[in-house]
């Protein structure tokens, strides 16, 4: 018997690898959905998050446990709010707390028949069953078990069925009744050839190795043994496989992200340089209508036009010149600034005063150079006589 339990815990070991391996690819994949998730779907999250962390960190998977309750509770979705308990519960049985684990179990229980979900009622009482087994309770933990049968056959759930009773041989097992153990193992080892289920056959091989070698029918044993070492050979395989499965689809998920990103970046560079580009060209525009300006306001002391309009025409102009530099400025200024109103204000206040002085230079010598080019036309100007009768050979007399 002791090379028995010897070789189940050498699989045993051999399992928790890949399995872990497993668990932590999808706590990664829900941790990384949970910050972009509505709240509808916070809920589900945070349930799948402690079922998969309950039997490596209970204490998270109570912790994200009760999270998904007080949701489910504000939202008032008793279908989450069963699941969550349950979730809570399995932490506490890893834990080995079982009286914590009991209580959050029967009040998961109502939820479920409230719901007329037979399948929840019956994985709830397999699940009370195993906490009662666990604390030597054997006739409330078959009790239980043969409750959940019940409703499995009922709803002809095989699997269900297949786990309640190897709960029952297993149970019988420890109470040393080993006819019953055969009994009840063979029933689950049927039906789990007939639905195909490899953990099925497993399971109830090891009990049927174990409850033969007990009553000294050692060659049954050995083949049950064969059979059930075989199976997790295979099914170590198979997780091993899953494990390689998972690393290669992680990988690829994350050269997709890193290639997104540099995409995303490659487009941002691309997107500012079509940004600086056109701003380069505004920039030209407004240096050269600043110039047209200029040169149309020097131009304008060839005509006779009204002082006011005159005055008019350099304010609007040094005005879009003032205009011009905040512009070009203010990325700088909000630098120091941070984006504070009051200090953009006295930014703006600090370029005004600087740009004053330079204002009424600027004004004084246009204004100048505007009426010097207004006098000089002036001087220019010849004034026209008309020419006597008898044309130009004719004398004009001269006044004394």
């Amino acid at each position: 018997m002791l090379w028995i339990r010897l070789l189940f815990l050498i699989s045993a070991l051999l399992q928790i690898a890949p399995v872990r391996a497993q668990n932590q690819f999808r706590i990664d994949s829900l941790l990384s959905r949970l910050p972009v998730s509505p709240s509808s779907q916070k809920t589900a999250i945070w349930i799948a998050l402690s079922q998969e962390y309950h039997q490596f960190n209970p204490e998270k998977a109570i912790e994200y446990g009760q999270k998904g309750l007080q949701l489910a509770q504000k939202q008032g979705k008793t279908a989450y709010i069963a699941q969550s308990l349950r979730a809570i519960g399995r932490a506490y049985r890893a834990r080995h707390d079982y009286t914590r684990a009991r209580k959050y179990f029967f009040l998961a229980l109502p939820y479920e028949e409230t719901q007329n979900n037979a399948l929840g009622v019956g994985e709830c009482l397999l699940e009370i069953g195993e906490v009662y087994k666990y604390r030597g309770d054997y006739k409330q933990a078959l009790d239980k078990y043969r409750r959940a049968v019940e409703i499995f056959e009922k709803i002809n759930h095989k699997e269900g069925t297949v786990k309640a009773l190897s709960n029952i041989a297993n149970t019988y097992y420890k109470l040393a009744k080993y006819q019953n153990a055969l009994k009840f193992a063979l029933q689950s080892l049927l039906i789990s050839r007939q639905i195909g289920t490899d953990e099925g056959i497993q399971e109830a091989s090891l009990i049927l190795a174990e409850a033969y070698a007990h009553i000294g029918n050692y060659r049954e044993a050995y083949n049950f043994q064969m059979l059930h070492t075989s199976l997790q050979d295979s099914i170590f395989q198979v997780e091993k496989s899953k494990e390689i499965q998972l690393i290669e689809q992680k990988f690829a998920r994350e050269r997709l992200q890193v290639e997104q990103k540099m995409q995303r970046e490659r487009q941002a560079e691309e997107e500012l340089r079509q940004t600086q580009r056109r701003n380069n060209i505004q920039y030209s525009l407004i240096f050269i209508i600043f110039i047209l300006l200029f040169v149309g306001i020097f131009s304008l002391g060839r005509f006779d036009i009204p002082q006011a309009w005159l005055e008019s025409l350099i304010f609007l102009t040094l005005l879009l010149i003032f205009r011009f530099i905040i512009i070009v400025m203010m990325p700088f200024a909000d630098t120091y600034a941070d984006g504070a109103p009051l200090m953009t204000l006295l930014v703006n206040v600090l370029l005004a005063l600087f740009f004053m002085p330079f204002q009424k230079l600027l004004e004084r010598l246009l204004k100048k150079k505007v009426i010097e080019e207004q006098a000089h036309d002036e001087k220019l100007k010849v004034p026209f006589a008309p020419l006597p009768p008898g044309g130009k050979n004719r004398k004009i007399p001269r006044h004394p």
